[in-house]
């Protein structure tokens, strides 16, 4: 996890829904596994990107972070 600079690890639990601004949607919680893949692809403004396992969407969301000016990014999931 630590090649990931994204990545937050906690080392006890907290209930997610008692953090300051989750209810407000300030973040968005997901595996850092899959926060990593958009690490591993060599993002560039205007290109073209599919996520053909899409679902819940976490992975395209944090490509879009990485980088906002993808020129296209297709999103899909079998189910």
């Amino acid at each position: 996890v630590s090649e990931c600079e994204s990545a937050v690890v906690l080392n006890t639990h907290w209930p997610i829904d008692t953090w300051p601004g989750f209810k407000e949607g300030l973040f968005f919680v997901q595996d850092a596994s899959a926060q990593f893949a958009a690490h591993l692809m060599n993002l560039e403004k205007n290109m073209l990107v599919l996520d053909a396992c899409g679902a819940p969407g976490g992975k395209s969301t944090h490509l879009l972070e990485k980088e906002p000016h993808l020129s296209h990014l297709m999103i899909m999931d079998s189910d």
